[in-house]
């Protein structure tokens, strides 16, 4: 594995890292409340469901306020269309990634 695809690898990581903590600490899930494994899941999927939810939302008014850059139709998730109406004009444009020549 070359040094580049190496770095480019840990940028993206450490951006996957950075959104989960946003998560746990937006929905206060850094403590789970639950005592059994199957509620503990149960529990995460709840947490899941809410943020997706408010997330879907937000695209919504961004939208309707025509606040939001769209990306290509190729790369938005053919699941996003089974969301909810619109969702698949509701992507949030690519974050700016470690560039590396060589």
């Amino acid at each position: 594995m070359r040094e580049c695809e190496l770095a480019r690898l840990y940028a993206r990581r450490w951006n996957v890292e950075l959104d989960l903590r946003n998560i746990k600490v937006t929905l206060g899930m850094d403590v789970l409340s639950c005592r059994t494994p199957q509620m503990i899941t149960k529990e995460l999927w709840v947490h899941v469901l809410a943020y997706n939810l408010i997330r879907l939302l937000m695209a919504q008014a961004a939208s309707v306020a025509q606040f939001i850059r769209v990306r290509s139709a190729s790369s938005t998730p053919s699941s996003c269309g089974r969301i909810g109406p619109r969702t698949d004009s509701c992507v949030l444009p690519h974050r700016a990634m470690l560039i590396c020549s060589g």
